[in-house]
């Protein structure tokens, strides 16, 4: 049998071998059979010394084993312990208080040194092309820093936690430290919606019919607004519900699904609905899956947040009176829409079928050209109309009511819509 005593308490930093301390191993049948391990000093290439009683010192590494027995009560799934380093901060990984990270969860991570300070943003990213993205907030304790999502994670998905600059109480800085966390896919909310925008005529029906729900069977619906606004769900805990909001909501709506199963399992998705005023110059533009520029989403754009501007000077040609007109919008997001009318004409009240992307079409057709976020198309394939148009005697558009769609390279992809209504009373409506 033996005995275990600490003649001096092993120390160092948390993630790394500890450099003072020393224990004493003492069998007791026999005293003086027994071995006297001592942390390695500063700068050794070992970790530990086992000092037996003849006073001979052998080096023991125990890198083999990362360290994890020496840390087995923590709740670090998984932990690279390394020689003590003085000017380094390491990220040791995520403590895990349960078996899956939930899509609105906090993530606590534990660094090698206390930190006092943090410069920058946390970031969050999905590993997939033209993934989901989001910043987060970060909160210091110690040795642990809570980073927490500004809005959920895509449930079922992989994410890279990239951690600001953050700074030790010591001095010591350290970026570029990121941890990779998966994202529990037992409920996968998703929320449809009959249409992305409102108007004072024309409100949206919501569902979460397509989410995909892999564990449990027994699933609970809560349909919830943020800032107080007067928005009411007719059926506020069902699969589906039709949104009313009061004409006197002239803002963006955020509309949030909480699911939840009978196994405690929870998930959250929001949904912004865009308020499109109809009562002031607009464009709408309405995405699908396959519509590159506007990747799904559905954009009002008003005066009010931004700015319009409108030409009648083509970008590559002289000047062509009433047949060239150019609609740009600035505003938090850019867009611009530029039609032409096929060569020797004027654009005037009519279809104009088979556009192809401005200024590369042929004399006979229609040109358009449509971009935004910095998107646009190599080549496109248009349809659009035109119910009202006016230029002054200096040939200046003043009014204009159109619709129009697009495709991407290929015209057997789903189109986007788009709606452009300027100083006209045209009546509102998406074909």
């Amino acid at each position: 049998m033996y005995s275990v005593n600490y003649t001096t308490p092993l120390t160092g930093y948390f993630g790394e071998y500890p450099t003072s301390g020393e224990i004493e191993i003492t069998n007791l049948e026999n005293s003086d059979d027994g071995l006297s391990i001592e942390a390695a000093p500063l700068g050794s290439s070992k970790h530990f010394h086992l000092i037996d009683a003849t006073q001979q010192s052998i080096g023991l590494s125990a890198a083999d084993w990362n360290g994890r027995a020496t840390y087995r009560l923590s709740k670090i799934n998984s932990m690279v312990v390394k020689t003590h380093q003085e000017n380094e901060i390491r990220l040791l990984g995520a403590i895990a208080t349960k078996a899956d990270f939930e899509n609105t969860d906090s993530f606590s991570f534990i660094l090698t040194r206390p930190i006092t300070t943090s410069n920058g943003d946390v970031n969050f990213y999905q590993n997939t092309p033209f993934g989901h993205r989001t910043t987060g907030t970060l909160e210091i304790v110690g040795t642990t820093v809570i980073v927490t999502p500004n809005e959920p994670l895509q449930a079922g998905a992989t994410y890279d936690i990239n951690l600001p600059t953050v700074t030790s109480q010591t001095g010591i800085s350290a970026s570029d430290l990121s941890f990779t966390v998966q994202i529990s896919d037992s409920i996968v909310p998703v929320i449809t919606a009959s249409q992305g925008y409102f108007t004072r005529l024309s409100l949206p029906t919501l569902s979460a019919a397509k989410s995909q729900l892999n564990d449990g069977r027994e699933f609970q619906y809560s349909w919830q607004v943020a800032g107080g606004l007067n928005v009411i769900f007719e059926h506020a805990t069902q699969v589906e519900t039709v949104v009313d909001i009061s004409p006197d909501v002239r803002q963006n709506v955020e509309v949030k699904l909480t699911m939840t199963n009978e196994l405690g399992h929870r998930a959250v998705a929001e949904k912004t609905l865009r308020y499109l005023d109809i009562n002031a110059p607009y464009m709408l533009i309405v995405g699908t899956s396959e519509s590159y520029i506007a990747q799904g989403e559905t954009w009002p754009l008003n005066d009010k947040d931004g700015e319009f501007s409108l030409s009648t000077q083509a970008y590559y040609t002289v000047e062509k009176p009433r047949s060239f007109v150019s609609v740009a919008y600035q505003g938090a997001n850019s867009w611009d829409l530029t039609i032409s009318a096929p060569k020797g004409e004027i654009l005037a009240v009519g279809k104009y079928q088979g556009a192809t992307r401005y200024p590369f079409q042929e004399d006979d057709v229609a040109g358009l050209d449509f971009g935004g976020q910095d998107r646009r198309c190599n080549s496109s394939i248009s349809d659009f109309e035109i119910y009202e148009i006016t230029f002054d005697t200096d040939n200046k558009l003043t009014t204009l009511a159109m619709d129009f769609d697009l495709a991407c390279e290929q015209a057997t992809r789903e189109r986007l819509k788009g709606v452009v209504r300027i100083n006209t009373d045209y009546p509102f409506s998406v074909k």
